[in-house]
């Protein structure tokens, strides 16, 4: 799906939302979703909503409990590690760091450039995709320091780590890299189809890789590669270059993948070909995002709506039929279930 890569381009000319003036902090008790609502482009209107299967719903919980101040200019992606949330915020240049119990803020990490993705590769050592650095960062997730970079030659995105290898998705290179984490070196160089963006790994420890065909250059599709032999094992291509695939998820049992192509669809790992029907279908909804339920297998998926509104998140069962939505922030495009 490429509204959302279009969206960085026509967001500018979008209108910000007002937020909150005088903010009353919220106590945080128990949730189970945090949703990253990313905001406007150059709107600096970022937040973070967080869910209870209760079915309470808390908004702007960032900047309600650190005393008004905005959370930043797009809220990408997020990991949870240590009782920390480490929010990367990528057109603010960084990553917020804040208590997972209390949402406030304990830190960030600064002098980084376009961040993407955060991937921890061992101990308290993680990497850092980048959008414009043409580098990825090495940071210590401990002390907040930026240890050092790995040249990339280009927009680097979603990472994944596997036997103290990290695969990276090198956007530009119509290639997944592969880094040795221990030495911080490239290893391999694997090719794939035009703009490899999204990648995860199965229970046999193989990846898997979505490439969105770009902007009409390429057919999209999703590739297995050999975690061992850094070999392609499989081509799942969509024959239509007017197509996209984006948001490629794996399930808790690591044995089903899921991806967006403006609407939602679902196959094994050990199919030789992609649905040719939709597992839920958009109904004319703008799909930004989607999340796996770890303990019941339980799909939410993220509606921008106009990118003006409150989006919304709707829940569906695991045979896909909806079951309930909750509102949440401006443009919610990623959800991190609770560790």
């Amino acid at each position: 799906m490429k509204s959302k890569f279009l969206f960085i381009i026509t967001s500018i000319i979008l209108f910000s939302c007002k937020e909150i003036d005088n903010p009353v902090p919220q106590v945080v008790e128990s949730y189970d979703v945090i949703v990253l609502n990313e905001g406007n482009f150059r709107s600096g209107n970022a937040s973070v909503s967080l869910y209870s299967n209760t079915g309470k719903v808390l908004d702007k919980v960032f900047q309600s409990n650190n005393n008004g101040r905005p959370l930043g200019d797009i809220a990408q992606s997020m990991i949870e590690k240590n009782g920390k949330a480490y929010i990367v915020i990528n057109n603010s240049n960084k990553i917020e760091v804040l208590d997972i119990k209390t949402f406030q803020s304990v830190g960030s990490i600064t002098g980084l450039n376009s961040p993407r993705y955060i991937l921890p590769v061992g101990g308290d050592k993680a990497y850092v995709s980048d959008l414009y650095q043409d580098e990825i960062h090495v940071v210590d997730l401990e002390s907040l320091a930026v240890l050092k970079t790995i040249e990339t030659k280009g927009w680097t995105e979603e990472m994944v780590l596997v036997n103290d290898k990290a695969f990276v998705c090198q956007v530009d290179s119509d290639q997944v890299w592969v880094f040795d984490v221990n030495e911080d070196t490239l290893m391999q160089k694997i090719n794939t189809n035009v703009s490899p963006l999204s990648i995860c790994k199965d229970i046999n420890n193989q990846v898997w890789v979505s490439c969105s065909g770009g902007f009409n250059l390429g057919f999209p599709a999703v590739i297995q590669i050999n975690s061992n032999s850094l070999q392609v094992e499989k081509k799942l291509e969509i024959k239509d270059e007017n197509k996209s695939i984006s948001n490629l998820k794996i399930n808790s049992d690591q044995d089903e993948l899921y991806y967006l192509s403006e609407e939602l669809y679902k196959f094994s790992i050990s199919d030789t070909s992609l649905p040719s029907a939709p597992f839920i279908s958009s109904q004319n909804r703008n799909f930004y995002d989607f999340g796996i339920e770890p303990v019941n297998g339980g799909v939410y998926i993220a509606d921008a709506i106009d990118y003006q509104q409150s989006g919304v998140i709707y829940q569906y069962n695991t045979i896909g039929q909806e079951i309930g939505n909750f509102r949440v922030g401006l443009i919610p495009g990623y959800i991190h279930f609770k560790e």
